[in-house]
């Protein structure tokens, strides 16, 4: 029996990071052809395109038209940085993200299926002393927080 996506070329985006070390070594546990794109070298064996994002020629090299999927996992995820650097964190999370987008579209991607990882409240429920994370589910509405961490509504 084949792997779930035996053959799927797949790019990640921060690759390098502590999620991305894992999203790729599931990947190719499920047969994917994984490609990486960080500023740091990969931890493993996977190709990686090195450089930051918010260079054109690095997202040109990273995204081309023999990819069947991209996950996006490059972003400043620091609150602090955020507030302390609120131009350089949209750069990075908000433009990267769009140049992203339209390079996909420019190499010919179908319509994508994004599930964002930062930024958005991951349901966290208050259960017999315990905490526990619902996992995002496409359809389910997010409730993104504020930096204070009240709910934005």
């Amino acid at each position: 029996m084949a792997a779930p996506l035996d053959g799927a070329r797949i790019l990640v985006t921060g690759g390098s990071g502590f999620i991305g070390v894992s999203v790729i070594a599931s990947l190719k546990e499920a047969g994917a052809e994984v490609r990486n794109v960080d500023r740091r070298p990969p931890a493993g064996d996977v190709p990686t395109v090195l450089g930051d994002l918010r260079d054109p020629g690095v997202v040109d090299r990273a995204v081309t038209n023999d990819l069947d999927g991209v996950i996006h996992l490059a972003a400043r995820t620091s609150v602090l940085e955020s507030v302390r650097h609120p131009s350089e964190t949209t750069d990075e999370n908000v433009v990267v993200t769009a140049a992203l987008l339209e390079r996909a579209r420019r190499e010919g991607a179908r319509q994508p299926d994004l599930g964002l990882v930062e930024g958005l409240d991951r349901h966290h429920h208050r259960s017999g002393g315990r905490h526990r994370r619902a996992a995002y589910r496409r359809g389910v509405p997010t409730t993104p927080a504020a930096v204070s961490g009240r709910r934005l509504r």
